[in-house]
């Protein structure tokens, strides 16, 4: 047997359901085919090497394609190339019979191909879709009666009242305008509703029309859910078959249109309509709606009819996955210099807006599928939020970095011989340094300048009055005993434990006379050294329950019936005390801040009035429970404050997150001659801190806050 007979091959049999058409033209300007797939609405676009190789296919024999193929065109086929088309069609089931001859073998592909619940619910808990109808038949059997519709004399007619009806609101513009406060009310909101749901059927009828207009079929319409949002969607992807790409954006824009259709007849009839229900309606359909529609329909960056537009003006298919391989190949040349061709063969003008869509796509994806990792985190109760929140941001943002770091581990061999590795190296060790060297030593904190020093009085633990000094007036001083509060609780724990450590003392001395016992003195130690701990814990603890004043001043303002017996909760603003002698600054700092704050650094007050010289201070003191309630309503951010607090139902103004009260003494050197409150901002002199640090206490303080489940 000749060498050539043994490399030859039978070609196998295609599926018989399977249609070849024209498709549109290349970007190089050669001719493509789409191969369709209609029992699996699946479309496969080919070349025009591929287009003779399976026109020819009937032949049987690889020799015999090739041979043909030389005699009959210019080409000049190889074996590799019918070998990588094979692996196309076997790949893609579209042959008869698999590459392995048994048809259980395509059984076992699909069942392959299908994801565990696991990994279905990965891919799909943020966008599922429904399929309703199957709308084909209605569609072709009630175009005739929309054709007039896409006339060029209907479009004119459309565009011209909605001139009109622009005309006439300019005529009623203050009425016009009212007309939205309808809808600050249950009912308005259902209206809303009802009206979004109309216009939303027409701009999906609008596609569906349209490209049965151009020959192709919808398959489906029904309804998707995008993180649990109901939206409407048709399946145009018989699109495909469509050749010129005038009429595929034809079809992508066609619910914008329509509904830029109803609002300019919406508007036109807004101006003949009585006050009610219908003229509401028309205002809906003339303003809000087709505004929202288009601010998403025209967003390219999602697989919206905006993302479709855009591929078809650029003759770009699957345009998201060849810009990211694009983009990809950009990164990595910019990165490392290695020199490698594009993955495709494409104008250098197309390439350039190939990775520049890509990098603007990876931006915003970023950001947002962060925003629905949050969102997932609300939605749900707090376990399942935050599996949710992990997958989220594992699956779509640390995946992806992490598969586009393993190609490079991958081609390492290649890359470390490049200059341009080194350069990239050196740049990306010098932010890291950045980001690990503790260079911030500046704490920025909202403060404000008052003539007076006062602190306001909270208990840290609840428990109840066992003595209480303080009056209305009382001058006090740094360190005076104000009050005495009691807790059983506390007091049973510390009784508790006090005899804890006396049994424990007393097993340890008759260990200590028996031998045989000598082997468990150790973890007597221990426990030993544990219930000490937390007696001093405890005595601590009872400590905080002796109020002192933190400063010299005045008792100013108290709480009614401190009387011995009241039980006092942390929450209960005791006492004000006023320190009327020389002014101060008060500063909040959030928690992440508190650790880096010590006492008698300097500071530096900065007025929010530009014309006012700022004031050199020096930190006193630094209360280490956080604010319950904020007492300075001029730092808050409803009254224009850096305080995000909101009121409560007693009208007391509450932080969103937990500060601390950071008091300043002015500099004795500097002369303040004015008498009225300041708001500003106050620069300490803090540890340095560097930025890896900083996130992880933010990380660690928010998983601390969010984890009372």
């Amino acid at each position: 047997m000749s060498e050539a007979a043994a490399d030859d091959f039978a070609l196998p049999v295609l599926r018989n359901d399977l249609q070849l058409i024209e498709g549109p033209v290349a970007l190089d300007g050669s001719p493509s085919w789409i191969i369709v797939d209609p029992i699996r609405n699946k479309y496969f676009s080919i070349g025009w090497m591929a287009f003779q190789l399976l026109s020819r296919w009937t032949v049987g024999k690889a020799s015999l394609l090739i041979e043909r193929i030389k005699n009959e065109s210019a080409l000049d086929i190889q074996k590799a190339d019918i070998e990588s088309l094979l692996t196309f069609l076997y790949a893609n089931s579209l042959t008869l019979d698999p590459a392995s001859g048994s048809s259980s073998d395509y059984l076992q592909q699909y069942e392959a191909s299908k994801p565990g619940l696991l990994m279905w619910l990965v891919h799909n808990y943020l966008f599922i879709k429904i399929p309703l109808i199957k709308p084909t038949k209605f569609l072709k059997r009630t175009l005739i009666y929309i054709e007039p519709l896409f006339s060029t004399t209907a479009m004119s007619f459309i565009v011209l009242i909605g001139l009109i009806g622009l005309y006439i609101v300019g005529r009623q513009w203050d009425t016009f305008t009212s007309t939205f406060l309808y809808f600050f009310n249950l009912q308005g909101l259902v209206f809303y509703f009802f009206s979004l749901v109309f216009i939303k059927i027409f701009h999906e009828l609008g596609h569906a029309y349209t490209a049965v207009r151009y020959g192709c079929k919808v398959p489906t319409m029904g309804v998707a859910f995008l993180v649990m949002f109901p939206i409407l969607y048709t399946d145009t992807s018989d699109t495909w078959r469509v050749k010129s790409a005038r009429e595929r954006v034809h079809v992508g824009a066609a619910g914008m249109v329509v509904e830029l259709y109803i609002a300019c007849i919406a508007t036109f009839c807004w101006g003949f309509l009585p006050d009610g229900v219908l003229k509401s309606a028309a205002f809906i359909l003339a303003t809000t709606s087709w505004i929202m529609s288009l601010a998403i329909n025209l967003n390219c960056l999602m697989r919206f009819d905006g993302y479709y537009i855009l591929s078809d003006l650029l003759g770009i298919q699957n345009l998201q996955k060849r810009s990211f391989e694009i983009g990809k190949w950009r990164l990595t040349e910019f990165l490392f210099g290695l020199g490698l061709r594009p993955p495709e063969a494409l104008p250098s003008p197309m390439i350039k807006k190939l990775y520049i869509y890509a990098g603007c796509v990876a931006v915003y994806r970023f950001f947002l599928f962060i925003g629905i990792a949050v969102l997932v985190y609300y939605m749900f109760f707090k376990v399942l939020g935050i599996i949710l929140f992990l997958i989220e941001i594992l699956w779509f943002i640390v995946l992806p970095a992490f598969k586009l770091i393993i190609g490079w581990w991958e081609m390492r061999g290649m890359i470390i011989k490049k200059p341009r590795f080194y350069i990239t190296a050196i740049f990306f060790m010098f932010i890291i340094a950045v980001f690990i060297y503790p260079w911030n030593s500046s704490i920025v904190i909202p403060a404000v300048y008052e003539t007076k020093e006062k602190t306001t009085l909270y208990v840290t633990s609840p428990g109840f009055i066992e003595n209480n000094l303080m009056e209305r007036g009382l001058k006090v001083e740094k360190g005076d005993i104000l009050m005495k509060l009691n807790s059983p609780e506390l007091e049973y724990e510390i009784k508790t434990t006090l005899m804890e450590i006396d049994i424990l003392k007393l097993q340890a001395k008759r260990i200590a006379a028996s031998a045989d016992e000598l082997s468990n003195i150790q973890v007597l130690v221990q426990q030993l050294q544990e219930s000490r701990s937390k007696l001093d814990g405890l005595y601590e603890k009872q400590n905080q329950f002796i109020i002192k004043s933190p400063i010299d001043g005045v008792i100013f303002d108290m709480e009614e019936s401190l009387h011995e017996g009241r039980w006092i909760n942390p929450t209960l603003a005791l006492a004000t005390i006023v320190q009327p002698e020389y002014p101060y600054i008060i500063g909040l700092a959030p928690e992440t801040d508190l650790s880096r704050i010590k006492k008698q650094v300097s500071a530096k007050f900065i007025p929010d009035n530009p014309q006012l010289d700022s004031i050199w201070s020096y930190v006193e003191d630094v209360e280490f429970a956080n604010l319950k309630t904020l007492d300075l309503p001029v730092l808050a951010s409803v009254y224009g404050g850096k305080i995000p607090a909101q009121f409560d139902n007693n009208g007391e103004l509450i932080p969103d997150k937990s500060i601390y009260r950071v008091r300043l003494k002015v500099s004795p050197v500097e002369k303040v001659n004015v008498e009225n409150e300041m708001r500003g901002v106050v620069h300490i002199q803090g540890e340095a801190e560097s930025f890896i640090k900083r996130m992880y206490k933010i990380v660690v303080s928010v998983f601390i806050r969010e984890s009372g489940f």
